[in-house]
């Protein structure tokens, strides 16, 4: 009997090697596919994560043009809030979204491109330059700003009135590029003005436009900042004031961001658009705008929000909570 016990042994060892060889293969491919396995979960939330930011995206455009045409006609049903057009916060929140939106008439801010010096140094003011150097910006601003005569351009016998007094010989130097000597196609072109860079794309944008082609501004539209160191009615000292809104198609920026009601994650849309005079309804996109960060840190508390149907009506709201989710 003893000579059978060898082979019994045999058997085991190799069922014991076979046993850890498919063990170490199963490692093998563990350590391929798991890689791939978490790329493929990271690539699946990227992609989950980029569809509700687009979705988001789009609800924010949805938005945009809700409010266009309310402020090119009046609303078809009655609303609670007001639609406020001096940058004011417009809050609300629903089960699903917290959303906020920004409205500016461009008449209620300076418009950078017409803008006589005291306007542009009040505009400076409003951005907490020092006293000192308002003056000197907003001379920098018409070096800027001014388009140098051809040469035969002017005919001195045809047109007594003395050119206009050159610029400081040091307003060069608060522009690090050099003068443009055209006019500002944005705002934003004021970052290559030393001391602006500190400053935020949404205060510049809620002082200065180039959609108000004017050089006077609209009081009861200054916007909320302006309204700092602008008074909204005329007076001796403030002459390019108007105390009453003009005749003419009105110029809106429009600014809304959608975010989930846990804050996670938000989607914006914005555009400055011309309102038809007639008050039909119809509107022109005159420009695409980038997000201002209107939403910064310290200021997304929705506690107060009211409901989104006494904003933007009691159809926009059911739409809205009867979305994917």
């Amino acid at each position: 009997m003893n000579g059978h016990s060898p082979p019994a042994r045999r058997d085991d060892d190799q069922a014991g090697f076979a046993l850890l060889m498919v063990l170490l293969f199963l490692l093998a491919v563990t350590a391929i596919i798991a890689p791939l396995v978490l790329g493929a979960r990271t690539d699946f939330l990227v992609a989950s994560n980029r569809l509700q930011q687009e979705r988001l995206e789009s609800i924010a455009d949805g938005l945009v043009t809700v409010l266009a045409r309310e402020l090119a006609s009046p609303p078809l049903e009655p609303r609670n809030e007001e639609i406020k057009v001096r940058s004011e916060p417009l809050r609300c929140r629903d089960a699903r979204y917290l959303i906020e939106a920004r409205i500016q008439d461009q008449r209620g801010l300076i418009g950078i491109n017409n803008a006589p010096v005291e306007m542009l140094e009040a505009g400076f003011e409003a951005l907490e330059f020092p006293t000192g150097d308002v003056t000197e910006l907003a001379e920098a601003v018409i070096a800027y700003r001014t388009k140098p005569p051809l040469e035969g351009e002017r005919d001195p016998a045809a047109d007594p009135s003395p050119p206009p007094a050159a610029p400081a010989a040091d307003t060069g130097d608060r522009v690090a590029g050099g003068m443009k000597l055209n006019p500002f196609e944005a705002v934003e072109e004021l970052y290559d003005f030393t001391g602006f860079r500190g400053k935020p794309v949404r205060a510049l944008s809620e002082i200065f436009s180039v959609h108000n082609t004017g050089e006077t501004i609209v009081g009861p539209r200054i916007s909320t900042r302006l309204s700092r160191v602008l008074p909204s009615s005329p007076s001796p000292s403030y002459p390019f004031i108007l105390a009453e809104e003009e005749d003419g198609a009105k110029t809106y920026r429009i600014d809304v961001e959608v975010r989930t009601v846990d804050g996670a994650m938000g989607g914006y849309s914005g555009a400055v658009v011309t309102a038809s005079e007639d008050e039909n309804g119809a509107y022109d996109i005159v420009e695409r705008t980038e997000n201002p960060e209107f939403l910064p840190e310290g200021e997304s508390d929705f506690a107060g929000g009211v409901d989104c149907s006494m904003i933007f009506g009691a159809g926009v709201s059911a739409a809205l909570d009867a979305g994917p989710e």
